[in-house]
């Protein structure tokens, strides 16, 4: 029964003395090991020991119901829990999806739980068991931290780092409004104090170290309640609690709690430094909220009981389970028909009842399906209450069930999904269709793709169903008469209609700016038309007949830049970015409601039946059809076609309706795919992907194939791996690692030959991956590659292009054509011809000669079929070719000098093979289907994270430097991008948020965040440089500025070298001097001791006989006893722990109670247990050691139980002391001892060895690891200071040139300003080209993915090799823009 008190009588508070006397009456303190109770007369106790916690942080007490909750931020034991305030009952509540809990407080009235999240950068609400959870608040908030229910008006305050206000709400997180938005700068707890009938919120303010105070409605504001500069030797103030009069915060840093009035220290000294939250027991308060519906539980909620003010009260339901709130207002139910929708901005898929649609006051709850990175577009599957959606930072497809469990990728990066703004369900056939479009750039190149595809909703019979279209978009499913409506928003804006196989493809409309959506209901076609291309118009909806005729504008609905669509019967729904709102427009009265508004971009929709049993999911039933693959019903519905997966070797045989692999083919690299186009006779030609890398980070370039073994080897130039797979695509695996950027390869000689285009190396391998040499060396940039048994040909990039060739048993090199070469990308020997054929991507020309290289000519007429040649294969009277420009494969016959284009729509075509086998077989064989690996659903970790930073500066701003952060996957490579570098200038007086993402190579992600804070100071001393691993805090008292350095746990300060307080006087210089600019040294990192042990020595009862037969028998007895602890024999990480053994064991008959006799009632049994750990590349170091500490220390609890028998007399343990082992410290050549602790040198500094320290790296040297020995050189012609750690602190020189006037300046400045006007006639002749299009650019987009030009569009031309850099285009979510990432090699 809520409002009964637990804790009896009411005591007083001593104000005088500022302490708590009564038992019943204390206050509760958070202090990241432990909560602690705070007893009279400055004594603490512990309710909460650190066995239960990891850091406990925030803090908050039901008095009445006797309940104590904390949250805790540790890793290992993240999450919000509770107990019985004497520390009983301890459980977890909320364990999921919470990170950073610094705020907690409780509505005792209602019985509901609220905190704050600055990780995730939302408030919620819970009831006291954790399961009913709601958000509250997600949109506006950067770093909230204090939070405090009020629950006699109904109110909900909170503070934000960030956007340094106070807010307020009503605690349903209605009515949200600004109290206080100015004066602010590190706010932290809060409470609310009562007293003579008023209320008045308090705060503290950790930086200003003030306690400050305001009305309820933001009046009466109080700035300076009280000032604790004086007491808080510079440090921060974090905790508050009020009790009657006196208010108590809690000091960071130097373990004090004081009171705010008498600035009296009430206690110190208690436990650790690190004083978090406050919570006081006061008694003598009244019954408060108890009035409010929910305490009386007079309203009937099944879940949630929401106060909206002293008096009233809504029901609600949990954010995530599938419910939303029934007519009657307070139950949770299922639904039957709902409204998907996407929330880019906000990153929320959702749902909400259709009622909605009809409704005056629009959506007052979000129900939510998934929170995501930015989703756009959303489908359903109500065979298997499935919700799919798209998200397009992700590059990725998901999928949940309605209430949000089940959870997985479907689709991702490293299965070749870009940005997909379309999705729709085919609930008969069992199919998801989806749009997909993305590029990568190599040296400002773009290189595209754009599809449509569709998949089974088991993830097989994938097909990609439509290539040829610019910039898809929107899809829509007519599943009654079988088509397939979708959007191109490319150059020609257009709606296509095909068959539900890609075929047949009709245009529906044209003369569209922006087709964003589509639906079809009954005979009508809506088309939603954002018109973003157009500035000067807003965009609309058009109705019309499915032909697409007779479209016109519904006028009634007011839009701006709408983007998704739904109905409902007579209700349609737009979501519109220009309002951010989601509007519905009743269709008979013309009435629009806003059913969301204010969450920035609004996405995808759609109205669906939660449940549908009628459709059967499977395709073609009911449908003749002897399709081996994929089948498709035709608009009939009576008739199905058959084809084949895209992502399989198979191809559609001329009986169009098996499936099986081609006998003649060419296979080729397509950047981030090998493919392959069938060769044989009336077979399908669209492009087979064997294998599939991953979008952004495959860059797959040389390519072979061994006939004999169906085998095929191929490159990757980021990764620098040489991969092998059956043609199939099964067994793919990795080859060899050589660690080459290789862009050409050749099989011969029972080995695999390739080129490395940077170090200028031609190597081989056996095909069994061993036994490599090295050919030829000294090379520039080599490419293309041949072999034959007794010579090497290979082409070179490089100063001097040529083609050469040297003897395989070793010799000299023998240049074969040099001159009018300028891009040689491939290279063929005819050695039955004795022929050479030499292809010039540039000049696209195919020379011939022989292979001495003598006759050269060019092959006649070639030059005109390719736009940019990269790699040739000779065929009979055919030539293959791959064009880049053109993204295709093609033939020409010599002969007649006729072209057959055999695949298009590629991204970057480079090698390939020509393979003409046997003639087909009578009765075609299935290939066996690319084997699927596990899907990696695995994030990677970051293994460092820098701390929020601190810098101070007297200037309008500073630039600072980091370390950079570091991350591993437990699958392979993780790539790093991030909004800012080290190096970037911050402006004084801001925080700024700086956001690592690091990728794997299955395109999961994990987040890596920190702010930088540059504090403005007012003193004549020069900047201070900033710690690395460490932050300054200042305060300015007179004409004196004191900075207190501080490390992050768990690393300390080096006080052998730096002080930790530095004051700047009237000098206008700091005391201690701080000579350089960087301090990487100043914050170390300690090691556990290589040894742990104790010494343990036992008295045991009994008459001891000093013979040798008794004392062994006693050793033997006390191991046999300890065997049975783990701590005997362990295996923690890499070391091997051994302890209780014979020689660990001492027997001694010594007389302890001093009186002479052979035989003494008591003796003694010494045990020295001794364990060393393995320090050197040992990730679980840390963890050995506290566990090995636990272990021995749990031993001496095993002695005291210890009994032996001996000659039939029993020995029992009389008692046990312990002492440890002095450790003995033995540090790695790459660690120092620093203040009895081995440390490895942080990045700026190395281990010198003959110093035995560490020593910061000299000037025009860093150092940008840990633990090394020697510094790295800065690039020539730059500089660095002493102690960098980065090599971005290398600053290139800059130069002056003599003031003299030479002919060669004139000369220069001349061929200057010609460039100048070269330049600027270009730009006009560019800008007038695209003219038409520049209205796109000035159109502010949600996500500018929708913007990127495909290739083809771009009219560049790549100046070099493919792989020298590949760009790689990331949205940020929340970002206009995009960041550039990039990988491989940059010339």
């Amino acid at each position: 029964m809520r409002g009964v008190r637990r804790l009896g009588v009411v005591c007083l508070l001593a104000t005088i003395l500022s302490y708590v006397e009564c038992q019943n009456e204390y206050l509760f303190l958070s202090n990241g090991t432990d909560i602690l109770r705070l007893l009279p007369g400055g004594t603490s106790s512990v309710v909460i020991s650190s066995q239960y916690i990891g850091r406990a942080v925030g803090l908050a007490i039901d008095r009445d119901n006797g309940l104590l909750f904390w949250s805790d931020v540790s890793a290992s034991k993240r999450g919000i829990y509770k107990a019985d305030l004497n520390g009983d009952n301890i459980r977890k509540i909320v364990d999921n999806d919470v990170y950073e809990v610094n705020g907690l407080t409780v509505d005792w009235a209602a019985n509901n739980l609220y905190w704050t999240d600055e990780r995730t950068r939302r408030i919620e609400v819970a009831d006291y068991d954790g399961g009913k959870r709601r958000t509250l608040i997600s949109t506006g908030l950067q770093f909230p931290r204090g939070i405090v229910a009020e629950p006699k008006n109904g109110y909900l305050f909170w503070n934000d780092q960030g956007t340094k206000k106070i807010e307020r709400s009503k605690l349903d997180g209605t009515s949200r409004t600004v109290l206080v938005g100015s004066g602010l700068y590190w706010p932290n707890q809060m409470t609310v104090q009562y007293s003579g009938g008023t209320e008045k919120l308090f705060w503290v303010d950790g930086w200003n170290k003030t306690i400050q105070s305001c009305s309820l409605d933001g009046s009466n504001l109080n700035q300076a309640v009280s000032d604790l500069t004086s007491v808080s030797d510079g440090n921060p103030l974090f905790g508050l609690a009020v009790y009657k009069n006196n208010i108590y915060t809690s000091i960071w840093n130097n373990g004090k709690i004081v009171t705010g009035s008498t600035k009296t220290v009430v206690y110190s000294g208690i436990g650790s430094d690190k004083m978090f939250s406050l919570a006081a027991v006061d008694t003598t308060l009244p019954d408060l909220g108890m009035n409010n519906q929910c305490h009386k539980m007079s309203t009937g909620c099944s879940h949630l009981c929401l106060p909206t003010g002293a008096t009233t009260s809504r029901c609600s339901c949990p954010t995530f389970g599938g419910l939303t709130l029934s007519s009657d207002s307070k139950t949770c139910r299922k639904l039957s028909k709902i409204l998907l929708y996407a929330l880019a901005d906000a990153g929320e898929v959702g749902y909400a009842d259709t009622a909605v649609l009809q409704s005056a006051t629009g959506l007052l709850d979000r129900y939510l399906v998934a929170r995501s990175n930015r989703p756009v577009a959303v489908a359903y599957d109500p065979l298997q209450q499935m919700v799919y959606w798209s998200d397009v930072y992700d590059r990725a497809i998901y999928r949940a069930k309605l209430d949000g469990s089940q959870r997985e990728v479907f689709l991702n990066s490293s299965q070749s999904i870009g940005i997909v703004d379309g999705l729709a369900v085919d609930i008969s056939q069992g199919r998801l269709y989806f749009s997909n479009m993305g590029f990568v750039t190599v040296n400002n190149v773009a290189y595209s793709w754009q599809r449509i595809e569709m998949i089974r909703l088991d993830k097989s019979e994938r097909k990609i169903i439509v290539a040829d279209v610019e910039k898809p978009r929107a899809l829509w499913v007519d599943q009654a008469n079988k088509y397939l409506y979708y959007s191109d928003w490319g150059t020609t804006a257009r709606v296509m209609r095909s068959k539900l196989d890609g075929s047949g493809a009709i245009e529906i409309k044209t003369g569209l700016k922006n087709p964003n959506s589509i639906l079809v209901d009954g005979a009508d076609i809506y088309v939603v038309d954002a018109r973003a291309k157009d500035s000067s118009v807003n965009g609309s909806v058009l109705k019309g007949n499915k032909d697409g005729s007779s479209l016109n504008d519904l006028s009634a609905i007011q839009l701006q830049t709408p983007f998704g669509m739904a109905k409902d019967g007579k209700y349609l729904v737009v979501s519109d970015w220009g309002s951010s709102s989601i509007k519905s427009l009743n269709t008979d009265t013309g009435a629009v409601t806003e059913v969301i508004s204010g969450l920035g971009k609004p996405m995808g929709l759609l109205v669906t039946d939660v449940q549908n049993s009628v459709q059967s999911g499977v395709p073609c039933q009911g449908v003749t059809n002897d399709c081996t693959d994929i089948c498709v019903v035709q608009p009939s519905s009576s008739t199905a076609s058959c084809t084949c997966s895209s992502y399989d070797v198979e191809v559609l045989k001329t009986d169009r309706k098996t499936c099986a692999a081609p006998q003649n083919f060419v296979l080729f690299a397509d950047m981030n795919a090998i493919k392959l186009v069938s060769l044989d006779q009336n077979t399908n030609r669209d492009p087979q992907t064997i294998i599939q890398g991953n979008s952004y980070f495959s860059n797959f370039a040389a390519l072979v194939y061994n006939k004999q073994t169906q085998t095929m080897y191929f490159s990757d130039v980021n990764r620098r791996i040489i991969f092998q797979a059956k043609l199939d695509g099964s067994d793919l695996r990795t080859f060899y690692s050589p660690n080459h950027t290789i862009d050409g390869m050749t099989l011969g000689n029972g080995r695999l030959y390739w080129t490395d285009y940077f170090s200028g190396k031609i190597a081989s391998v056996n095909l069994n991956g061993a036994d490599m040499k090295e050919h030829v060396t000294g090379l520039h940039k080599p490419r293309a590659i041949a072999v034959t048994q007794t010579y090497i040909f290979w082409t070179e990039w490089g100063n001097n292009t040529r083609v050469a060739k040297a003897p395989l048993s070793g010799g000299a090199l023998v240049i074969l054509l040099q001159g009018n070469l300028k891009w040689p990308n491939s290279l063929k020997v005819d050695e039955d011809n004795n022929k050479l054929y030499v292809a010039d991507g540039y000049s696209k020309k195919v020379y011939t000669s022989d292979l001495n290289g003598v006759g050269r000519q060019e092959l006649p007429g070639f030059n005109s079929n390719a736009q940019h040649l990269y790699d040739i294969n000779i065929q009979d009277n055919s030539l293959f070719f791959s064009d880049w420009t053109d993204r295709e494969i093609a033939k020409v016959d010599l002969s007649s000098r006729s072209k057959d284009v055999l695949a298009t729509t590629l991204m970057r075509p480079t090698q390939m093979v020509v393979q003409y086998t046997v003639p087909p077989a009578t009765t075609p064989m299935k290939v066996p289907t690319t084997t699927a690996t596990a899907v990696d659903t695995t994030p990677p970790v970051f293994t460092f994270c820098p701390s929020n930073m601190r810098v101070v500066t007297k200037e309008t701003s500073m630039t600072v430097y980091w370390q950079q952060p570091t991350a591993k996957d437990d699958r392979g490579n993780v790539h790093l991008d991030s909004n800012l570098a080290p190096g970037e200038t911050f402006l004084a007086g801001s925080t700024t948020q700086v956001m690592y993402t690091a990728r794997d190579e299955a395109g999961n992600s994990a987040p890596c965040r920190f702010s930088v804070e540059v504090v403005k100071i007012t003193t004549g001393c020069d900047d201070l440089p900033v710690p690395l691993n460490g932050n300054f805090r200042c305060q300015k008292s007179g004409d004196n500025t004191t900075c207190v350095l501080g490390c992050t746990n768990p690393r300390f300060i080096d006080t052998s070298k730096y002080s930790d307080k530095y004051i700047c006087a009237n000098s206008a210089k700091w005391s201690p001097p701080v000579t350089n600019n960087a301090l990487p040294d100043v914050c170390l990192l300690p090691q556990p001791p290589q040894e742990i042990g104790y010494n343990f020595v036992m008295k045991l009862r009994g008459s001891c006989t000093n013979t040798v037969p008794f004392k062994s028998k006693v050793v033997a007895e006390l191991i046999k006893h300890l065997q049975n602890m783990p701590a005997c024999f362990a295996k923690l990480g890499n070391s091997d722990i051994k302890l209780c053994y014979e020689d660990q064991i001492s027997v001694n008959c010594t007389n302890t109670s001093g009186r002479k006799r052979r035989a003494v009632e008591e003796f003694l049994a010494n045990l020295n247990l001794v364990a060393t750990l393995q320090t050197h590349n040992n990730p679980s170091l840390h963890a050995d050691y506290a566990r090995l500490v636990e272990f021995i220390q749990n031993i001496s609890h095993s002695l005291n139980d210890f009994t032996v028998t001996v000659d039939n007399v029993d020995f029992t343990t009389a008692n046990v002391s312990a002492a440890p082992v002095p450790a003995q410290l033995r540090c790695m050549d790459t660690q120092a001892n620093v203040g009895g602790y081995c440390v490895s040198c942080p990045a700026g500094t190395i281990k010198d060895n003959v110093l035995k320290r560490c020593v910061q790296c000299n000037a025009n040297q860093y150092q940008d690891e840990e633990g090394k020995t020697s510094c790295k050189n800065c690039p020539p012609k730059s500089t660095s200071p002493k102690g960098a750690f980065l090599q971005s602190q290398c600053i290139a020189e800059v130069t002056t040139a003599p003031p003299e006037a030479s002919i060669g300046m004139i000369v220069g400045i001349i061929v200057g300003v010609i460039a100048v006007i070269v330049i600027v006639i270009v730009v006009v002749v560019i800008i007038r080209r695209r003219k038409p299009d520049m209205s796109e650019d000035q159109v502010d987009y949600a996500n500018p993915a929708y913007e990127e030009i495909p290739a083809d569009k771009l009219g560049l031309k790549t100046p070099e090799g493919p792989y020298t850099q590949l760009d790689l285009n990331l949205g940020s979510k929340g970002d206009e823009g995009y960041a550039s990432l990039h990988l491989g090699r940059k010339e």
